[in-house]
């Protein structure tokens, strides 16, 4: 019976990134061009992986096409933001009636109320919100709110904990923790004359061969007070 070693392991992993690479060779023309104006080739860090990310041209329903004419099964669905699929003709049919009449008008409108309403009438848990244009806004908000309130000065987060684009904590990114001190044990991170302590979890890593090695990271749902309910939209 044959023996599995790391080296097998290896050498079968990277016969799959080749397969990967000849049959994406559009995919890598867009991630090469992009990446001299964008670092890693796309906005959003968590889809910059080793050796490159498939770009997409459109999407349908539960698929997606890339740029290599490859068809995808989405099981991410934008990370939960793209909860009704791609392209669904009612969505298209609403923001073509938004875009004719106008948007981003610079004040209140009355679907922004309506809305509002709506969320609170289906949440028990939402006496008001506040509408944001990501999770990391929502978190950022959120956080506020809470030192705001409660006038404590210390939050407790886990290390490699991700909370949004700007909130990280990890003693191996300091791009997101430029003023941490480290140490064995925890992470301690001082924003604005509050303190940020962060719990080590065990984490599981596997490194490929040219690979990024990236921790397993516990997921932030975005904050929910009872008072006051915080949604991504």
């Amino acid at each position: 019976m044959a023996t599995t070693t790391p080296e097998n392991v290896h050498e079968k992993l990277q016969k799959q990134i080749d397969i990967f690479i000849e049959r994406n060779p559009k995919s890598y023309e867009v991630n090469k061009d992009a990446s001299t104006v964008i670092g890693g080739g796309t906005t959003k860090a968590v889809l910059v992986h080793s050796p490159f990310p498939p770009a997409f041209v459109g999407g349908r329903d539960c698929y997606l096409t890339s740029v290599d004419g490859h068809e995808y099964l989405d099981f991410v669905s934008e990370y939960c933001a793209g909860m009704f699929g791609h392209s669904h003709p009612r969505i298209q049919e609403v923001i073509t009636e938004v875009c004719k009449a106008g948007f981003v008008l610079g004040g209140p409108t009355p679907n922004e109320g309506k809305l509002a309403r709506a969320l609170t009438e289906r949440f028990a848990s939402f006496d008001a919100v506040r509408f944001c244009n990501s999770g990391t806004e929502a978190n950022t908000f959120a956080l506020a709110t809470a030192l705001a309130f409660t006038q404590k000065k210390k939050v407790l987060v886990f290390e490699n904990g991700y909370h949004g684009g700007t909130l990280s904590f990890s003693r191996h990114n300091r791009c997101f923790c430029p003023t941490s001190s480290y140490t064995d044990a925890s992470m301690t991170l001082h924003v604005r004359g509050s303190t940020w302590t962060s719990v080590p979890y065990l984490s599981s890593r596997y490194k490929a061969p040219g690979a990024w090695s990236q921790p397993r990271r516990p997921f932030s749902n975005t904050f929910v007070t009872r008072r006051l309910g915080w949604a991504r939209f």
